[in-house]
């Protein structure tokens, strides 16, 4: 909710005009999440390091010892942009009426159920009419993403490899109409 988000923020120390950039022990992970998050309610001045903590010390920049914040509380409010999310119930619209193009950033063996979900109880298989782009095809060896044309490339070949999207076409979608919704399931 808008309250848990802003009493969350604001114990970090974040005002309204901070500059956040967001980073995780992996690369490029869950800080797209919260990247994603802090955009859906109301902070735009926020970015994902490129690399994230691991090429940020391959890079030879300094790191520090992980304490928790104990300075003043921020002043961030959030404000929900409810266009920035999608629920349940509108994937599964979209997926039986196929008016949007929904893609699935599992690996491929996760995908076709080649292998089991990593979580217990999460069931195998795949939204109906959707897509593939694993999100490791998005990034380099050093876990920095590819470039943004790369990035659309492998986006347009995902979209142009379909049987059905002959079908959204005939629907005549026009490309700014189209929702690619990424699932990243860990």
């Amino acid at each position: 909710s808008e309250d848990q988000f802003t009493k969350g923020a604001q114990s970090l120390g974040i005002n309204a005009d901070s500059a956040i950039v967001i980073y995780d022990d992996k690369g490029i992970y869950s800080s797209a999440r919260a990247w994603w998050m802090f955009k859906a309610m109301g902070h735009n001045n926020v970015a994902v390091l490129n690399g994230g903590l691991p090429k940020w010390i391959d890079s030879g920049f300094g790191t520090e010892f992980k304490s928790h914040y104990k300075s003043p509380k921020g002043n961030f409010v959030a404000h929900y942009n409810p266009e920035l999310m999608k629920y349940f119930s509108d994937v599964k619209s979209a997926s039986s009426k196929k008016s949007h193009i929904i893609i699935d950033a599992r690996s491929e063996a996760r995908f076709k159920s080649l292998e089991p979900e990593p979580r217990l109880g999460l069931r195998s298989g795949t939204i109906p009419n959707s897509l593939n782009l694993p999100f490791e095809d998005l990034l380099e060896e050093d876990y920095q993403l590819i470039s943004k044309n790369l990035i659309a490339n492998k986006f347009d070949c995902t979209v142009d490899d379909i049987k059905h999207w002959n079908d959204l076409q005939s629907n005549r979608l026009t490309t700014d109409q189209h929702l690619y919704i990424i699932i990243t399931e860990s």
